[in-house]
């Protein structure tokens, strides 16, 4: 079960859970078209789907993109997940595999013997450039920014951090590995872009 926590809330109670993952929240959704929706209610769609095993390639089945709610770019441009296991215990689809651009997908709420757990989910906000002057001094870094090919269970050994921010000007930097819990992941965040003036 994945359950929400707000970067500015009490987390003191939260100090067992590790952050095992990081990933961005996308501008945008997958959801059916208005025709789709309609099309799903017919009696057509109804026989459509008991007669063609692959009635999903139907042309009146369609995805279009929408904004995503989840998303805004001044608040919540990313989530990271805190686990009650070990990080050597913790897993997730993929996270073996160091494929390019992609570090694995969202931790599994289960542990390994199927029981399931509690994964807190923490949005925050990463503004990747200082848009008001243009002034595009802060890097921020996630694992795959840093290595072409890594893996989820690597950050979590510690060979990358899972978010490294640096500021060219005066040289301040920010690093945040796994296993902190979400207190001390908000304080680190928090006290960087106030030292340095960003949102």
């Amino acid at each position: 079960m994945f359950k929400k926590i707000n970067i500015n809330g009490k987390l003191k109670r939260f100090d067992d859970f590790k952050l095992c993952f990081i990933s961005p929240i996308p501008e945008t959704i997958l959801v059916d078209s208005p025709e789709s929706v309609a099309f799903q209610k017919t009696k057509e769609y109804k026989e459509l789907r008991t007669r063609d095993k692959h009635w999903y390639t139907d042309y009146r089945l369609r995805m279009i993109d929408i904004p995503n709610p989840e998303f805004d770019r001044d608040k919540t441009t990313h989530n990271a997940y805190f686990t009650p296991l070990s990080l050597d215990v913790q897993w997730g689809d993929d996270w073996n595999d160091s494929l390019q651009g992609s570090y694995g997908d969202l931790p599994y709420d289960h542990d390994d013997k199927g029981v399931p757990i509690e994964i807190l989910v923490m949005p925050f906000s990463l503004n990747l450039y200082s848009f008001e002057d243009n002034n595009f001094h802060t890097q921020w870094s996630l694992p795959d920014d840093i290595s072409t090919y890594i893996c989820a269970r690597d950050v979590n050994r510690g060979v990358v951090p899972w978010l490294y921010a640096e500021l060219w000007e005066n040289k301040d930097f920010l690093v945040i590995h796994s296993g902190v819990p979400p207190q001390e992941f908000a304080k680190k965040l928090k006290d960087f872009k106030k030292r340095n003036g960003l949102k």
